[in-house]
């Protein structure tokens, strides 16, 4: 069973962001796993579309997850600019409604599996916060471009990433540093 924090829209943002980056190969199963889990997780309840995806996948899966990342990079790219752009945009008809039970309201969708999957991101992104999505601090040329979701004071998409850009700052601190020693014992023998 899944722990609550698990459940969270940070984590589950988390989750689809992360199988949303995996490889770029035809109908990759991460990218199907992205969709179910934005179905699944996001905060409108949508189960003729989770279902449906679960029963009959949809071959173009891949085609969605490229129209999903390029969604979040874009966005998370014109953060602050104040750029107004087209974004993504619907194909059919999705159908809303609101369920009330116990002094609750909890939102139900239906249409397209892409459809209800392009609305559960944007709600996500929405309900965790652009300032959140972050691109992955290892920015070297050739470096990693990924998305994360910021937790804490987290900078890098992983461990590997932080590893990486923290040892390339040591080797260029003793680089620097072998070369003022060897500066100082120039001056001092001439």
């Amino acid at each position: 069973m899944a722990r609550k924090r698990d459940r969270t829209p940070e984590a589950v943002l988390e989750r689809v962001i992360r199988e949303l980056e995996q490889s770029d190969a035809l109908n990759h199963p991460s990218h199907h796993r992205a969709v179910i889990a934005l179905l699944s997780g996001g905060p409108l309840l949508c189960p003729e579309a989770l279902q449906w995806e679960v029963e009959q996948p949809d071959p173009e899966v891949s085609l969605i997850r490229a129209e999903l990342i390029t969604f979040l990079r874009d966005t998370v790219r014109l953060d602050g600019t104040g750029a107004a752009w087209y974004g993504i945009g619907l194909m059919g008809h999705v159908q809303l409604r609101a369920l009330a039970a116990a002094g609750d309201v909890t939102g139900a969708a239906s249409g397209s599996v892409r459809d209800v999957a392009v609305l559960q991101l944007f709600l996500l992104m929405r309900e965790v916060g652009l300032r959140n999505i972050r691109v992955c601090g290892a920015i070297e040329p050739g470096g990693c471009r990924r998305l994360f979701v910021k937790t804490y004071r987290r900078a890098f998409c992983s461990a590997r990433c932080q590893q990486r850009v923290y040892k390339r700052d040591q080797r260029r601190q003793a680089r620097e540093k072998q070369a003022q020693s060897r500066a100082r014992r120039k001056k001092i023998s001439a």
